[in-house]
């Protein structure tokens, strides 16, 4: 910077109280000597003693208050050797004393006065040049650029920072203007008006500048109007903050989008609750609108968030515990009235080890724990089925012999009761050795229906026409205590489905005696036949085995309900809530199975209290409905042939139960050929000389099986007919041999009755059939 001016030089002022002490110190000291009385008899040169008062005045106050001093001594002088009177009168002595004190006293002054004043300024100038030393080495060494320029822009002065910022030396700055180290664009964006800082005295703003090197920095300027006119301006760098604060920009941008793309929602409030920021996911989740998160009404968003809730002061007393303590955290769940549930984290925002604010995360885990639920209640739906399998192979384990068992027991009884004259005493006894030989019969066939192993013969059935059927039966279960209504189509339409007739009924009774136990004090009991369409997605959390249309029956009744403890053993085989004697527990346990084998699936409604809703789901098919079974044949009222001219040959290892079937057969009027074996009922066949018109054989024989024996003796007969007997269920027995036909099949225990239709219906003619 160049070294000031000499005009630039400040005056240096004597202080007014310099100036006047002198003098009023020297009238003081004349007025005392005065008052005192002092002649020159006893005081010869008092202007000896006064010279001194004119120095000091002079010194401290320079040549005027010397003067004035001066002149007041004179006065006194003057008087103090004059004779007191007027005009006054001097000695010859005393005249030649005195001009000599009025020449050295205002001597005196003027020459003390005048050294007194370059000594002052001798020392001015050096205080000045030490001032400026000091300015010009704190101007240097600013961190901040300092320039001086003229009024036309033109700079005057500069310091060390200015050079070194804008890469000039100072010479070449003194050279230039303002506008020349501002960036070209920036000049054309914001031209430099000196005009509008003349008026505004001072301003700061933000300028582009471009170094010598070509360049750039954003320089922060703080402008002002010296008193002379002149701009001082002040220059920093602020390149570094606004990087800093374009990479804070970045970091906010990429936190919020960050933010935007997570799937849970993010709130951020301070350590008084207050909103600082959010995502958008978050107001979706909430159902909070935009206007209104943005409005800084946070009691209006808090209360449209607690309407929402389940459990609304449950959700403040947590958000109140954590504000109480800034530093906790914190993981629960929120249950909302629609049924969604978000799972709800807090932790706390911290700021150099103390806490500022706080962050609350929101996940929707709805979906997940309906998942998880559907999973349990798969998990428990395959438990039941594990359940229901090792039972059911329990029970087709034993059914062969069970059901060998049963068919002799309940055909002797038959042959015996025939056998009896009407008028017998022994009659009854029969009758109820057979009543309980056909319920153990259809004890048997619910333990294979609910272990899906009992056999079925499906067919297409008109559901409608199946519950008309059996309303009179239901009617008569429930009893006069009950009301029941059968809401059905009465005008022959409604789903129809592939199964077993028989099975359904069988199915629909269980549950209707259920339900009448259900309400011992009377209620009302409904049975509806409906349709439903199963969504593919809610198929497997529903237990269906495929999607699409359903025909469903329901069975609610106003009963007393069922509890909570009872219903994960609701399809248990042999669990049951009522007294000893009045049930097998087999009930619900032979529904499901039913339902199950025919491919459907069951659902249930109950609370205590509130009665229960069974419905069964059943695939529906379209189509025209089958030929009605052959054991229909019984009932359509044909009359039987008196006798039956065939042969027939029984393979059968069990003797009573082959004893049965040969005598209900030589009943008929046919010629049976009774083996004990498959190997031997094959010996019988080839030697035997006549015709065999059928061959009637047990499946499951130690050696050849039935269908071994049916290849077998069809192969050396082709004409011979087959029925097979079996006390198994159909999934236990053999598999047919490649390109082999699946044979009539009589399920075991038979009466003689159905044994009859069967071999009627297989013997006659195919054009009567």
């Amino acid at each position: 910077m160049a070294a000031p001016r000499d005009s630039d030089a400040p005056v240096v002022r004597t202080p007014s109280w310099r100036q006047f002490v002198g003098p009023v110190l020297t009238l003081t000291f004349a007025l005392i000597l005065h008052s005192l009385e002092v002649t020159p008899a006893r005081f010869p040169n008092p202007g000896v003693l006064l010279s001194l008062a004119v120095v000091w005045s002079a010194y401290l106050g320079g040549v005027v208050p010397g003067l004035l001093s001066a002149t007041i001594s004179l006065v006194y002088v003057t008087w103090f050797y004059s004779t007191h009177s007027w005009p006054l009168d001097f000695t010859e002595e005393q005249s030649r004393r005195l001009p000599a004190v009025y020449v050295s006293l205002p001597a005196l002054a003027i020459l003390v006065g005048i050294l007194q004043a370059r000594t002052r300024a001798a020392l001015g100038e050096l205080a000045l040049s030490n001032a400026a030393a000091r300015f010009q080495e704190v101007f240097d060494r600013a961190g901040d650029a300092i320039f001086v320029a003229s009024p036309d822009g033109r700079y005057r002065s500069a310091n060390q920072r200015a050079c070194d910022l804008t890469g000039y030396s100072e010479v070449e700055l003194l050279q230039m203007r303002m506008a020349d180290v501002l960036a070209p664009g920036d000049l054309q964006r914001q031209p430099f008006r000196i005009a509008e800082l003349n008026q505004r005295k001072a301003m700061r703003t933000e300028r582009k500048f471009r170094r010598k090197d070509g360049s750039t920095f954003v320089g922060e300027i703080s402008a002002s109007i010296t008193p002379d006119g002149r701009l001082l301006g002040i220059v920093r760098d602020v390149s570094l903050q606004h990087e800093a604060i374009e990479k804070l920009r970045e970091a906010l941008s990429l936190q919020q989008a960050t933010l935007e793309s997570t799937t849970e929602g993010i709130l951020v409030v301070d350590l008084k609750g207050r909103w600082v920021g959010y995502n958008q996911r978050m107001l979706r989740m909430w159902h909070i609108p935009a206007e209104l998160a943005g409005s800084g009404d946070d009691g209006r968003v808090l209360a449209a968030v607690c309407e929402q809730l389940q459990e609304p002061d449950a959700f403040l007393a947590k958000v109140d515990e954590l504000y109480t303590h800034p530093l906790a955290s914190s993981s629960d769940e929120v249950h909302f009235r629609d049924g969604r549930i978000f799972e709800r984290y807090s932790l706390p925002q911290l700021l150099d080890g103390r806490a500022v604010g706080r962050v609350w995360s929101f996940r929707d885990v709805t979906d997940e724990r309906r998942q998880a639920a559907a999973l349990r209640d798969s998990e428990r739906r395959w438990q039941q089925t594990q359940k229901l399998e090792a039972l059911g192979r329990l029970a087709g384990g034993v059914a062969h012999d069970f059901n060998n068992m049963l068919l002799a027991i309940l055909g002797e009884a038959e042959l015996l009761e025939r056998s009896m004259p009407a008028d017998s005493v022994h009659l009854e006894g029969v009758r109820n050795i057979r009543s309980a030989g056909q319920r153990s019969a259809a004890l048997t066939r619910q333990l294979l229906a609910f272990g899906r192993r009992q056999p079925v013969e499906p067919r297409e059935v008109p559901l409608a026409e199946l519950l008309q059927g059996l309303e009179p039966l239901m009617r008569r279960i429930v009893g006069v205590r009950v009301r029941l209504t059968l809401a059905v189509p009465r005008d022959g339409t409604g789903a129809r489905v592939r199964v077993d007739p028989g099975q359904v009924e069988q199915s629909v009774l269980n549950l209707v005696v259920n339900a009448s136990d259900a309400m011992p004090d009377g209620g009302d009991l409904s049975v509806r036949l409906g349709e439903e369409h199963v969504a593919p997605e809610g198929a497997t959390s529903r237990g269906a085995r495929q999607a699409g249309r359903h025909a469903v029956i329901e069975v609610t009744d106003t009963g007393v309900g069922i509890g909570d403890e009872v219903r994960p053993h609701l399809f248990e085989p042999f669990f049951t809530t009522k007294e000893a004697g009045k049930g097998t527990g087999l009930g619900l346990a032979t529904v499901y199975g039913v339902v199950e084998q025919a491919g459907g699936f069951l659902e249930f409604d109950t609370q205590p209290g509130s009665g229960s809703t069974f419905r069964i789901l059943l695939p529906a098919v379209a189509g025209e409905q089958d030929g009605v079974a052959p054991e229909a044949a019984s009932r359509d009222g044909r009359a039987p042939a008196p006798t039956l001219r065939a042969t027939l040959l029984v393979a059968e290892d069990e003797p009573l139960v082959r004893q049965f079937v040969c005598m209900s057969l030589r009943r008929l009027g046919c010629v049976v050929l009774e083996a004990e074996s498959g190997e031997h009922a094959l010996a019988i066949a080839e030697s035997h000389e006549g015709d065999i018109d059928l061959l009637l054989s047990d499946v499951i024989m130690p050696g050849m099986s039935g269908p071994e024996l049916a290849v077998e003796v069809t192969r050396k007969r082709p004409g011979v007919r087959v029925l097979l007997m079996s006390g198994y269920p159909g999934d236990e027995l053999p598999e047919l041999a490649p390109g082999q036909q699946e044979l009539p099949l009589l399920s075991k225990p038979f009466s003689g009755e159905a044994l009859e239709v069967r071999v009627r219906d297989l013997l006659a003619p195919p054009a009567t059939r």
